[in-house]
């Protein structure tokens, strides 16, 4: 039977918070203050990976329901018992932070899941010299 390290909520949450930043900004791994090696295993989990949150590629991946699926497990998270209260109080102000920025992430995509609805309901209306007018147009 293989051992597992034992891991607490204050060992995991800072990992989770570097995801989600690398995640939004692959490039910010070169500024880290880590040593190379730990920036080489950050971006071999974070930034190589295609998806880290499922097998599926980006291409068709719904980044709505993933936005929401990580927005609800992030949410369930529970601050560890075995944090004083000055860490538990930048945990959950970190959280919170990173349950906006989630948030946020859910609008654009769910604007831009509108937008591309839109586009494909007008090109479906148009005629063919009409949509070639349109693509030239938005190409412009």
């Amino acid at each position: 039977m293989q051992e597992y390290p034992n891991l607490t909520f204050k060992d995991v949450y800072p990992i989770l918070t570097l995801m989600l930043e690398i995640k939004k900004n692959p490039s910010i791994v070169d500024n880290l203050p880590y040593d190379v090696s730990i920036k080489d295993a950050l971006r071999e989990l974070f930034v190589k990976n295609e998806s880290v949150f499922s097998n599926k590629s980006l291409k068709d991946m719904d980044l709505e329901d993933e936005t929401i699926r990580l927005y609800e497990s992030m949410k369930n998270i529970e601050v560890g018992e075995s944090l004083d209260a000055k860490e538990k109080i930048s945990v959950l102000k970190l959280q919170a932070s990173s349950l906006k920025d989630l948030l946020d992430m859910a609008k654009e995509s769910k604007r831009i899941k509108n937008i591309k609805w839109f586009e494909d309901t007008i090109f479906q209306i148009l005629t063919p010299e009409q949509r070639d007018k349109v693509k030239h147009i938005l190409e412009d």
